[in-house]
């Protein structure tokens, strides 16, 4: 697992498509319904229950969706503790029906990727957000969107701050990577055109979010990062893409 000096062989590109058969054939939609299910049922769980919380006070609710709130923050905090053991079980899971399969960490797109292909994608990546924030920009103030920093800020203490960035920031992109890109969108990349592939991973990826506001981002990211993995042949950059993002969004003005 790694990012490498050497061009992307045509082989590679070839053995990650073999790799996305071999996905197709251990993960029918009811397997990729139980992956989800262990990965998101906790945040899911714990979302409804604020919902319910704020659900007779609309000003309230309209704070946590838009995570204006100091509630939205304590439940990102829990979000980010409940990643880990949420990211573990949906690993474990898919380690049993790869062991049962036949199939290795390679065919999920964990191989080495070039690191200049690699690196010109990800920048690449961050001049078209820019583009995209501008282009955002207004509508995102007429929602009152609070500045990317302002869940971070107003962390209180070290352990706040811990538990955001390696949910979030690590974690999170690790599993959500090997679940959307290496799982899902390979899953249906062997049963349909690159387009149909990424179009539908990428909205089951950024439903799962579960705030309008957010898929604004997440669903052409989740398209980026499906491209990427297209033709590098690797989920790797992908990960450190993602993490990159997290973090970025999380600190930057």
């Amino acid at each position: 697992m790694g990012l490498g000096n050497e061009a992307v062989p045509a082989e590679d590109i070839e053995n990650a498509r073999d790799g996305q058969s071999g996905i197709a054939r251990a993960y029918a939609w009811p397997e990729v319904v139980k992956i989800l299910a262990l990965y998101y049922a906790p945040l899911v769980l714990l979302l409804a229950i604020g919902a319910v919380w704020f659900l007779l006070d609309e000003v309230g609710l309209r704070q946590v969706v838009l995570g204006t709130a100091d509630e939205a923050t304590a439940g990102l905090v829990i979000a980010s503790a409940i990643t880990l053991p949420a990211t573990l079980l949906a690993l474990a899971y898919v380690v049993s029906r790869n062991r049962f399969h036949g199939l290795t960490w390679e065919d999920l797109g964990v191989r080495k990727a070039p690191l200049g292909r690699s690196l010109k994608y990800i920048f690449g990546f961050f001049m078209l957000a820019a583009l995209l924030v501008v282009g955002l920009g207004e509508a995102l103030l007429a929602l009152q969107v609070p500045e990317p920093e302002a869940v971070v800020r107003s962390a209180r203490s070290p352990a706040t701050w811990i538990w955001l960035l390696v949910g979030g920031v690590v974690v999170g992109p690790i599993g959500e990577e090997f679940i959307h890109r290496g799982i899902i969108f390979g899953f249906l990349r062997h049963r349909h055109r690159f387009v149909t592939a990424a179009l539908i991973s990428s909205v089951i990826f950024a439903l799962l979010h579960l705030s309008p506001v957010v898929f604004l981002t997440t669903f052409p990211l989740g398209l980026y990062l499906c491209f990427m993995y297209q033709r590098l042949g690797s989920i790797v950059p992908g990960i450190v893409l993602h993490m990159a993002w997290n973090l970025m969004v999380s600190f930057v003005k």
